[in-house]
């Protein structure tokens, strides 16, 4: 009940143990509830002899349901132990696993009620015309006189709902009998239809469903299994900071005697309940209350050095003075813890600015390094294809201008004497045949030397040595990230 009152609802329903507590409490509530009925009701004498053999009680008789509820709660009781478990580096994780576990048999569980009723109900309205006090008997006569023998009945495993219910849930593990489905009428389509639902349980229950349980507990244990170390350290600190919490004073069971801090608090609810309800008796004993926040407020007759705007009140002589405006509601513990964290966060975030190169500085200038390469690579690319194609654009121009010059020579250009023919530049456009064809050797040969010079000095440059980007008239040099690398 402290542990409920000081939690509250929700966040004790949170945690799975405490249902357990609850179930098992209440089952020992109930057991010593009805010890206590039974004794009334004995020495009432309304119940019948107070000495009565144990064979002639009710089937309702208190006592009994007593026991078998103190037999259940005993076994919630036991398994209580298991919680203690999580401290044991072997049995910890096996322990989480197994709370995975329970889940998944609680969605298989549901599955399975829903096919278990579905075949209960079909077999039930199947068999349940067929009554089990049927007798059939063979008889033969002897020395005069009627002999019955071999009598067979019909099977009672599908006469009621709850029979039926009974003999599918043990026909799981093979406790029942093949022949729970005959019938002593010899009906055999009757027969035939029963042993088809009866096989098709089989077959949907235990071949489909329960490897599906199976695989499903199997994957939930791989999966503690794999984080185990991190899985059992979380469930031990979760539970150490059970018992650091602020609880009861005393452990289980000591925890039912009354403490003196139960006595104080029961007092002082008593004292508010009684001020509520008198306003009189509240007024004529209201004093000063007392604060018990850790940080008390500042002394209001106090006198301080200057006159800072925010510390302002009035001494009992009427005059203004530096003070806090201070309400004592609102500062308690919640606040300075609040403030205390935020505090403790912008500190570190502030020694973390201040403080040098960190991780995510050097991931940052890695990123950029990275795409300045990409950027330098792709602007080459770009002034090597404009490279390329101002030099077919020249050869395209130097053989257009060819090819023209070759068009305007005249055609009986032949039986010209070589020395008549005039010069490129006097001619002032028309070229002869062996001008043309000494001009093209010129650019041929220009050509090739300046690939020589080239491919020679590619080779003498050392294998390793970075290459130094062209020089391009690009505006990405003039760009924040090169300024900044």
């Amino acid at each position: 009940c402290k542990q409920l009152w000081e939690e509250g609802l929700k966040a004790y329903v949170r945690q799975w143990w405490n249902w357990l507590d609850f179930i098992m409490l209440s089952l020992y509530l109930t057991t010593f509830s009805l010890k206590g009925v039974a004794y009334i009701q004995v020495q009432s004498g309304r119940y019948g002899p107070r000495v009565l053999q144990r064979a002639m009680w009710p089937g309702n008789d208190p006592s009994l349901i007593a026991e078998g509820v103190f037999a259940v709660a005993n076994v919630f009781s036991f398994a209580r132990i298991i919680y203690l478990f999580q401290t044991n580096p072997h049995l910890g994780p096996l322990q989480i696993s197994l709370g995975c576990m329970i889940i998944d048999i609680a969605k298989f569980l549901f599955i399975f009620f829903l096919v278990l009723t579905s075949f209960a109900c079909g077999l039930n309205q199947l068999y349940w015309y067929y009554d089990s006090n049927t007798e059939f008997c063979e008889t033969k006569v002897v020395n005069g006189e009627n002999i019955t023998f071999n009598c067979q009945y019909n099977p009672d495993a599908f006469m009621t709902i709850g029979n039926t219910f009974a003999t599918l849930f043990w026909s799981l593990f093979g406790i029942s009998s093949p022949k729970s489905t005959d019938l002593v009428e010899d009906d055999f389509f009757i027969e035939t239809v029963g042993q088809g639902l009866f096989m098709s349980y089989h077959v949907s229950a235990i071949v489909v469903l329960i490897n599906m349980l199976i695989a499903m507990m199997t994957k939930s244990f791989q999966v503690i299994e794999d984080h185990a170390d991190r899985e059992w350290k979380f469930a031990r600190s979760k539970l150490w900071m059970g018992y650091f919490d602020e609880g009861s004073t005393l452990p289980p069971p000591f925890n039912l005697i009354i403490s003196p801090k139960a006595i104080y608090y029961f007092l002082m609810g008593t004292k508010r309940v009684i001020f509520k309800l008198c306003p009189q008796i509240a007024n004529f004993c209201r004093r000063q209350p007392f604060d018990r926040s850790t940080i008390k407020p500042e002394n209001q007759n106090a006198n301080y050095i200057g006159s800072p705007p925010d510390r302002k009140f009035q001494e009992p002589n009427g005059n203004p003075h530096v003070g806090f405006n201070f309400r004592p509601s609102d500062i308690n513990y919640q606040d300075v813890m609040k403030r205390l964290v935020s505090r403790y966060i912008h500190q570190t975030k502030k020694q973390l600015r201040q403080d040098g190169v960190n991780e995510d500085d050097l991931l940052e200038i890695k990123q950029d390094i990275s795409s300045l390469r990409y950027e330098l690579r792709e602007d080459r690319k770009r002034e090597a294809a404009k490279n390329t194609s101002q030099i077919d654009s020249i050869k395209r121009d130097i053989i257009r201008s060819l090819r023209g010059n070759q068009a305007w020579m005249p055609s009986n250009y032949g039986s010209v004497p070589p020395q008549d023919i005039p010069s490129p530049i006097s001619s002032a456009g028309f070229m002869t045949p062996m001008e043309f064809e000494s001009l093209k050797q010129e650019l041929i040969t220009c050509l090739r030397d300046e690939m020589r010079t080239l491919l020679t000095r590619e080779q003498h440059i050392p294998q390793g040595s970075v290459q130094q980007p062209p020089i391009v008239n690009s505006e990405l040099y003039e760009t924040h990230l090169y300024t900044q690398l």
